[in-house]
């Protein structure tokens, strides 16, 4: 099961996405395909926001299957930058909807 949990602490963001989904064999896992593409997406929004000084990236661990992510928005940017985060958190619930067994979400 993949875990996704977002969390507000200060105005900053921390960010977890731990796990394999498990649906199916490697390969051929579309939950995993799901959840990777949204990922993705959520790492490399977050990396631009930060190419384009809206947030600072205090803490970010990649591993296989593991990502934990702590960002400080600054304070011009935080609507956007919650804008991302809550897309991203949207796609993920859905997910979360069709595949309860295999992805849960908190945040």
């Amino acid at each position: 099961m993949t875990k996704v949990s977002v969390e507000e602490f200060y105005d900053n963001y921390i960010i977890s996405i731990e796990g394999h989904a498990g649906f199916a064999q490697r390969g051929s896992d579309i939950v995993c395909a799901a959840i990777s593409t949204i990922t993705y997406t959520l790492l490399n929004a977050i990396r631009w926001a930060q190419d384009g000084d809206c947030l600072y990236i205090r803490t970010e661990n990649i591993s296989d299957g593991n990502i934990y992510l702590e960002v400080e928005p600054y304070d011009f940017a935080k609507e956007k930058v919650d804008t991302i985060i809550e897309t991203c958190l949207t796609g993920f619930s859905l997910i979360e909807e069709e595949y309860p067994d295999y992805i849960r979400v908190s945040g």
